[in-house]
C-alpha cells in the first residue's frame, strides 16, 4: 500500500518564551512572534512597560537625574566666573553709578550664560549624543527610532530644553513687573511638564523636549 509522506510544519522560535513551535502558531505582537504562552507574557510586559527584547533599555528616573545634576554642577562652574569677570569689569568701568547700567550689565551676564548651556548640550549631544553627565551615567540621547542624532536635532533638542530661559533675560532688559511674573511663570510650567512628561510616559520616559525634538533618552549599548 502506497503510504503518504508526512510533512514536518515549519517551525519557529517564540521571541519571549524561546520555545520552538510550528509557525502558523506564532502571531506578531508589537514587533515580536509569539506563541500564545509567550504572547500572555508580552502582554503583561507591555502592560507594566518593560523593555522588549532588541529594545533599548531605558534608564532609571533617579540615574537620568543624577546626570542632570552633575551637568548642572558642571555649568555652575564657567557661569560663576562669566558672572564674576562681568561684575569686576562692570564695577571697574563705574557701571554702578546708574541703575540702568546695572541692569545692562546683568542681562549680558544671563544671556551669556544662557547661551553657554545651549552650546553645551547641542555640541556634546550632537557630536557623541551625550554630556558630561550622560557620560557618566552611561546614557545617550538618540532618535526615536535608535539611530544617532544629528548636529541639528541636537541644537533643536538643547533649544527646547533651555530655550525657555530667555524669557527671563528678556524680562529683566523689559524690566516689566508684570513680564516678569508672567515669564517666571512660563518657565516654572514648562520645567515642570518636562518632568510630568518623562515620568508619564511609562514606555519611553520622553520628556518634553525630547518630543519637540523627536529624540529619547537610553542606557548606551
Amino acid at each position: 500500500m502506497p503510504t503518504e509522506d508526512l510533512v514536518q510544519p515549519t517551525m519557529g522560535q517564540c521571541a519571549i518564551t524561546g520555545k520552538m513551535v510550528p509557525e502558523d502558531e506564532l502571531v506578531t505582537i508589537h514587533g515580536q512572534r509569539v506563541c500564545a504562552e509567550g504572547k500572555a507574557i508580552l502582554l503583561e510586559r507591555l502592560k507594566a512597560g518593560e523593555t522588549l527584547p532588541g529594545e533599548l533599555e531605558r534608564p532609571t528616573v533617579i540615574r537620568r537625574f543624577g546626570c542632570i545634576l552633575l551637568d548642572g554642577i558642571i555649568l555652575a562652574v564657567p557661569s560663576f566666573f562669566i558672572g564674576m569677570v562681568f561684575s569686576v569689569g562692570a564695577f571697574a568701568t563705574g557701571a554702578r553709578r546708574s541703575q540702568d547700567e546695572a541692569t545692562v550689565v546683568f542681562v549680558i551676564i544671563s544671556f551669556v550664560t544662557q547661551t553657554l548651556q545651549l552650546l553645551y548640550f547641542g555640541l556634546l549631544h550632537g557630536s557623541r549624543g551625550q554630556t558630561v553627565g550622560k557620560m557618566a551615567g552611561g546614557i545617550i540621547v538618540v532618535n526615536r527610532d535608535g539611530s544617532p542624532i544629528s548636529m541639528g536635532s541636537a541644537f533643536a533638542r538643547s533649544f527646547a530644553y533651555t530655550g525657555i530661559g530667555y524669557l527671563n533675560v528678556i524680562a529683566v532688559l523689559v524690566q516689566s513687573p508684570a513680564f516678569v511674573l508672567v515669564a517666571g511663570g512660563l518657565v516654572s510650567v514648562y520645567g515642570l511638564a518636562n518632568v510630568l512628561f518623562a515620568l508619564l510616559d511609562r514606555n519611553q520616559q520622553r520628556s518634553l523636549h525630547d518630543r519637540l525634538a523627536d529624540t529619547r533618552v537610553v542606557m548606551k549599548p
